[in-house]
């Protein structure tokens, strides 16, 4: 499947799903976990994907603290081994439809059963031509959120209900088991996220910054990255290598420059003497025991060694 060094975040990925969601004409969970990966980024958090047809065993899986589905089919051999994962203290999040079907697109209990939903009722709306704009928004109640794409009328078994939407259904459930816990959004976080507050002739315009304070409880036990920026809209990725390491700054802003970027990196990376980016040169930078921090412009990419 693939592993990101060092990442504790990992959004699961089933190919059987996206092959049913072609063939009945359902194009939103794809888009999800394209965009719940972008809501991840905005936490400056690093994922992995992990496939339900090859899901590691536990000494490979333990090492993440926070897994996301975005799609609607399971493998049984997934679900076992993911509900095994939450009772040693993981922390599962799933978004509107996910886990109803096996991998033949068969309805299963399994995963509502875990989460606690009795019954589920998932709106239908990218068939006959339907699009995704055409979706009614729906806000949550006492927050700055409002919904994008399809919902969900959830009736809970024996979860909690941490929110609602406007018109009272549940919006989010929650349901401890063992160790960890399990997450329903009974919408698409990451496409409310990517979505702005509003869609304008099929352009997104913003991000609604509040699904970030949303999702950052649910990504708490996944721990602070290790690799940050004072922008949510510009990426850091942390490479290390026998020779040194290195930081790949990458500019999601829209702009083609941001005047000036702060870089943390919240552990020690060996002892380096030297901070040089490839567009700047030699970088003033703090260098302690437990962390490295700098500043620079950046255009639209840059490259930092650390040596």
């Amino acid at each position: 499947s693939g592993f990101a060094i060092d990442s504790s975040t990992s959004i699961l990925w089933s190919r059987n799903g996206d092959l049913w969601d072609q063939l009945d004409e359902i194009g939103y969970h794809v888009s999800e976990r394209r965009n719940f990966y972008s809501l991840l980024r905005g936490l400056q958090q690093r994922a992995d994907f992990i496939n339900d047809q090859f899901m590691p065993g536990p000494a490979a899986l333990d090492r993440f603290k926070v897994i996301y589905m975005t799609q609607r089919c399971i493998t049984p051999v997934a679900a076992e081994r993911l509900l095994a994962w939450v009772q040693r203290g993981g922390t599962l999040i799933a978004s509107v439809g996910c886990g109803q079907l096996d991998e033949l697109a068969r309805p299963s209990n399994t995963m509502l059963d875990a989460f606690g939903i009795a019954t589920i009722d998932v709106e239908k709306l990218e068939k006959k031509g339907r699009k995704f704009a055409d979706a009614a928004a729906q806000a949550i109640a006492g927050t700055a959120i409002t919904t994008r794409g399809v919902l969900a009328t959830v009736k809970p078994s024996d979860a909690a209900v941490l929110a609602v939407f406007d018109d009272k259904r549940p919006a989010i459930l929650e349901k401890w088991m063992g160790q960890g816990k399990l997450i329903y959004a009974a919408f698409l976080p990451g496409s409310s996220y990517h979505a702005g507050a509003r869609l304008e002739k099929f352009v997104l315009v913003g991000y609604q910054t509040a699904v970030r304070e949303l999702a950052a409880p649910w990504l708490a036990s996944a721990g602070a990255p290790d690799c940050a920026t004072d922008n949510s809209a510009v990426s850091a990725r942390l490479i290390e290598g026998k020779g040194g390491s290195a930081v790949v700054l990458i500019n999601c802003t829209g702009a083609d420059s941001v005047e000036r970027v702060k870089v943390t990196i919240m552990r020690p990376i060996g002892k380096p003497a030297t901070v040089e980016s490839l567009e700047h040169g030699k970088l003033s930078a703090l260098i302690d025991s437990a962390r490295i921090e700098f500043e620079l412009p950046l255009g639209l990419t840059d490259i930092v060694k650390i040596r």
